[in-house]
């Protein structure tokens, strides 16, 4: 007999990067997976390869162990929204594995977070008000978890062990929050100080934070303390306003330590 603490708090050394639109007159995705040593700064390295084709706009979250990929557009743009979910174990490098389907029809640009257990992937192209979760440890299609107080998709997916937040996703700039361990509907956190904010790229500590106001390729990086609804402030700035540094950036609370954000 005995006491245990769950450790809800410990985030993993690495960061894990998958798939991601190839700019170009052919408009191709890649299925490529990358990692680095968030604690050293460096060049990524190759992980693996999505097992089941290539991905843009698909959403990422992760326990200390496992991550999950999922949604997005599979091959082409011209083709339909991909409900493909798969895992892979941070710890070893390999191609992904099938984890199950999502229940959703609209399967991109989700915003998503996690606890140590459980992860959400909140709205979706071209707007929903879908919650759905899955338990990361147990293989299996995600159900549905509540609803968004409003239609969204691009949104930036952050939040606290406890807290998930969908941060300025178009068509408003609403917050949303949600008690990640117990299902239910979102309740409003507060309000980003522009709208839309299709795309934010961002992420979070567990106390901290951070998104971009993507699309208008704005250099403007904006915070939030996770536990003090309603209140944003100006946080710095991005060092370009071009290219893929300031626009449909990529990014979810679990891809940080305590300290740094990727």
């Amino acid at each position: 007999y005995g006491w245990r603490q769950v450790d809800n708090t410990t985030r993993s050394g690495r960061a894990v990067f998958a798939g991601g639109y190839v700019p170009g007159p052919t408009n191709s995705f890649t299925s490529v997976m990358d990692y680095v040593n968030i604690h050293s700064r460096g060049n990524a390295v190759n992980f693996g390869e999505m097992h089941a084709g290539t991905y843009a706009a698909l959403f990422g979250f992760s326990s200390a162990t496992r991550g999950v990929f999922g949604g997005g557009y599979k091959n082409t743009i011209s083709t339909a929204s991909n409900n493909d979910v798969a895992y892979i174990t941070i710890a070893s490098e390999g191609n992904t594995i099938d984890f199950g389907n999502l229940n959703s029809s609209n399967n991109w640009g989700k915003s998503a977070h996690a606890s140590s257990t459980r992860g959400l992937a909140m709205g979706g192209y071209p707007g929903t008000t879908d919650i759905d979760y899955i338990e990361i440890a147990t293989l299996g299609n995600f159900l549905d978890f509540g609803d968004l107080i409003a239609t969204e998709f691009g949104g930036a997916g952050m939040g606290s062990p406890t807290i998930a937040l969908s941060v300025g996703s178009g068509p408003n700039g609403y917050v949303n929050q949600v008690t990640i361990a117990s299902k239910g509907n979102a309740i409003k956190w507060g309000e980003t100080d522009a709208n839309p904010q299709y795309y934010a790229g961002g992420g979070s500590n567990s106390v901290r934070g951070l998104f971009n106001k993507t699309r208008s390729k704005t250099t403007q990086v904006q915070s939030l303390i996770i536990a003090s609804a309603g209140t944003i402030e100006n946080f710095g700035n991005l060092t370009s306003t071009n290219g893929v540094s300031s626009n449909y950036m990529g990014g979810n609370g679990n891809c940080a330590s305590q300290t740094t954000l990727l």
